[in-house]
């Protein structure tokens, strides 16, 4: 995955830190969990004896907490002990080590309230008096606020001084972090480096899972799994090893994957449904009506994503469902994309309409019952899912289209204005893998579909077909099922043409809750 390649860049940062150059580093990813886990991977396989680790969480302490655990992680990497806080105390002050860091570890601890600015300064005592470097590895950092007084000021001023000590903030509050870093944190000597962890889609993920198996299924088979994993890595490694322990060949597809989400998300003791549980349990944390809130998450989790669709049901007022709709935004759990809300972890989605909507609705049924249910449910969704993944292309594409209602959405900074399409034409050039749509809706559309690399000559094609066609009102559009040639890009750039290669479709069909396109493998030059 490209998210794992791209800690080549961190590596390469830490290595240069030693060597005196330092390069601080902002790490995103939509899961806060998955940075956690990817970093975890990272330092377990890559150990640097030169430097003293501090790691610490923007949630979950209390100030007095988060500066312990600073202090305890200087003072465990000085003395190369694992103690608790207090027997390394002792241990300094009986030999006489680092007294400067050690007496305001000990006044720091005995006051009522402390600030992010007190944490800046232990670390600046002890490397005043150590001249040790150290990584101090901020996870969550905009959250920090809730439980530090934290001066951004002081923090920038720490970051320009002292550089013997490299960071790296990690968020999964993208636009908030990015806020920070560039009105808070912009600084001409220290700034940070910013990574994305970003969603990856088709070729990447699926060549990730099978480099995780020990067994060759269909790609019907992993493609299953690509289409509810997403992007998340530890999703991939707990249902790949699933896979390694139940895949046998003389049993169906069908079965084997009804076998792995059982043992790995309907399972109570299994860590994706535990992970589950804990975000609905957190809703009661954060809402007075958190019934609401979970009766929201299960209506878009079954498909009712637009804002109408759900005001149409009759169970929230509108100001009630703006309310919630905001919070559960804030909160992370669903995406805005306009008009349409969806839930941020494609999987947790997955699991609230099949597993989690039995124990919700029928919480006195008995085991058997709820088995039954879930069986049901999953092998539905692989019948569907089999009738997607043989269908046509084309013919799947087509049908995107009709399920546009004027939706007006918004992606990664792009935005998609998506016409309703009443009546439309269809023509096709079998020999060339070329198709055209005339389509009438508020406005009339105009699209080339090809199922194939898209050069400049068919771009200049379109455009002169659309030319004959009398209307001021026409949206231009060309879509392939791979990519655009560069010279296509600009040709179509100049003449205001809409294009959507493979990745903005799949962006779409994620979006309207279909299963991906198949993805052509440019190394193995196989379709998938």
């Amino acid at each position: 995955m490209e998210k794992i390649n791209k800690l080549d860049i961190l590596d390469k940062r830490i290595k240069s830190f030693l060597e005196g150059y330092r390069q601080n580093i902002a790490l995103f990813c939509n899961d806060k969990d998955e940075i956690t886990y990817i970093l975890d991977n990272y330092f377990s396989k890559n150990q640097f004896n030169d430097i003293i680790f501090i790691r610490q969480n923007g949630i979950y302490l209390t100030d007095k907490n988060f500066f312990a655990n600073v202090a305890l992680s200087l003072l465990t990497g000085y003395l190369n002990r694992q103690e608790k806080l207090d027997n390394l105390i002792n241990i300094c002050q009986e030999k006489t080590y680092l007294p400067s860091t050690v007496g305001f570890i000990k006044t720091t601890l005995q006051k009522d309230n402390i600030v992010f600015a007190e944490v800046l300064e232990l670390i600046n005592k002890f490397i005043n008096e150590t001249s040790r470097k150290c990584l101090f590895i901020l996870e969550e950092f905009t959250q920090l606020q809730h439980i530090l007084n934290i001066d951004y000021d002081n923090f920038a001023k720490f970051i320009l001084l002292q550089r013997n000590c490299m960071l790296i903030l990690t968020s999964s509050y993208l636009k908030e972090a990015e806020k920070i870093l560039s009105l808070k944190l912009d600084l001409l000597f220290g700034n940070f480096e910013k990574i994305y962890l970003n969603e990856s889609i088709g070729l990447e993920n699926l060549k990730y899972l099978e480099s995780k198996l020990q067994i060759k299924p269909s790609l019907f088979f992993t493609s299953f799994f690509i289409n509810i994993l997403e992007a998340n890595i530890i999703y991939y490694d707990i249902v790949a090893n699933v896979i390694n322990k139940t895949y046998q060949l003389n049993n169906s597809e069908e079965d084997t994957i009804l076998s792995v989400l059982k043992n790995s998300i309907y399972l109570p003791q299994t860590y994706l449904f535990e992970r589950f549980i804990g975000k609905i349990n957190l809703l009661k944390e954060y809402f007075k009506n958190y019934p609401d809130a979970i009766k929201l998450l299960m209506l878009i989790s079954e498909g009712y994503f637009r804002k109408n669709d759900l005001l149409s049901l009759g169970i929230f007022d509108t100001k009630s469902l703006y309310n919630l709709l905001e919070k559960l935004k804030q909160l992370q759990y669903i995406n805005d994309y306009g008009n349409i809300y969806k839930i941020k972890d494609k999987l947790f989605s997955f699991w609230l309409s099949s597993v989690f909507k039995v124990y919700y609705f029928y919480p006195f049924w008995s085991l058997e019952n709820r088995l039954y249910f879930f069986e049901a449910k999953i092998k539905s969704e692989i019948a569907i899912f089999k009738e997607e993944f043989f269908k046509d292309k084309i013919k799947r594409i087509v049908e995107l289209l009709s399920l546009f209602k004027n939706d007006v959405i918004y992606v990664d900074n792009e935005k998609y204005i998506l016409p309703a399409i009443q009546r439309a034409n269809f023509l096709s050039y079998a020999d060339k893998n070329y198709h055209l749509l005339i389509a009438e809706g508020k406005e009339l559309v105009f699209a080339a579909i090809k199922d194939a690399m898209v050069e400049d000559t068919d771009i200049l094609n379109f455009i002169e077909r659309s030319l004959r066609i009398k209307n001021k009102k026409i949206r231009k559009i060309f879509i392939s099922t791979e990519q655009f040639t560069q010279p296509a890009r600009l040709i179509a750039k100049n003449n205001k043409l809409i294009l959507w290669d493979i990745n903005e479709i799949n962006r779409l069909l994620g979006i309207y809750n279909k299963p991906l396109l198949p993805f052509h493998d440019k190394d193995q030059r196989r379709l998938i």
